[in-house]
């Protein structure tokens, strides 16, 4: 289980389905050429990798950190990726037709860092991301990307009481966004919460206490669930929590206990 865990949170992929070629296409951290990470495609036969970008320390574009890859109404992948060494976050355009990547935006300072987790597409044409924080929101914040202009907008900021988002954002079945955090302030670890676009608003929907953690996964979201991995402590290293945004209910759907497992 704890193999499970650990790769679910190293490689997120996402996908694509054509009626007589199934391929899935993903994102990783650590390989391809230059070992900065990877665009890469699996065959219908799920039996061979092939690396349709690498990542390039050198170049100024950016390599992968923490994100996946979402599909736009464009046809495009978009993505994020940072530069820790020169203090830069994009968000990243990749085109399987004509295998290209692009830098699709440009972060400037004073916001010029932190952006993770990938983006989340919504019914609207918009995808939707989070940042950690930066130097003019140092609590972080979550924003709008346009794939037909490359408008960037932060659509809300975090405040000194929920700072620090821990998972990328998701969208619902009612189309609002949901996402976590882990500030820690005692006996509080971080909560999950909803942005309502409609009326540009958060609400806080469920706050982690006792055992859990303040490290949390990417989140998965079906018709009325999202699900999500939070880390713990002693006896449980790990939950595997579900949240019914319909009915507001809450549940741990699996726990690895230490002394069990």
């Amino acid at each position: 289980m704890k193999k499970l865990l650990l790769f679910l949170n190293l490689i997120t992929i996402c996908l694509l389905v054509f009626p007589q070629n199934p391929m899935i296409i993903g994102i990783d951290a650590d390989l391809g050429t230059n070992n900065k990470g990877r665009i890469f495609s699996i065959d219908s036969n799920y039996k061979r990798i092939n690396t349709l970008y690498s990542f390039d320390y050198k170049e100024d574009l950016g390599y992968f950190e923490s994100s996946d890859l979402v599909l736009a109404n464009n046809g495009k992948y978009y993505g994020v990726c940072t530069r820790n060494d020169q203090a830069k976050s994009f968000i990243f355009s990749y085109d399987l037709a004509s295998n290209q990547y692009q830098i699709a935006y440009q972060l400037s300072y004073p916001m010029n860092i932190g952006l993770s987790y990938g983006l989340a597409k919504h019914p609207n044409g918009l995808l939707y991301g989070v940042s950690v924080g930066s130097n003019l929101q140092p609590y972080g914040y979550i924003y709008s990307f346009n794939p037909s202009n490359n408008n960037f907008t932060v659509i809300h900021a975090f405040d000194s009481l929920h700072r620090r988002p821990n998972s990328g954002l998701v969208v619902g079945s009612n189309n609002k966004l949901y996402g976590s955090n882990g500030m820690r302030i005692n006996p509080n670890k971080g909560y999950l919460y909803e942005f309502d676009l409609t009326s540009n608003s958060i609400n806080y929907i469920y706050t982690f206490t006792g055992f859990f953690g303040t490290s949390n996964s990417n989140l998965v979201v079906d018709d009325s669930c999202i699900y999500g991995i939070r880390d713990g402590s002693y006896p449980y290293y790990g939950r595997v929590y579900q949240y019914n945004y319909l009915t507001n209910q809450f549940s741990i759907v699996h726990e690895v206990d230490v002394r069990n497992n």
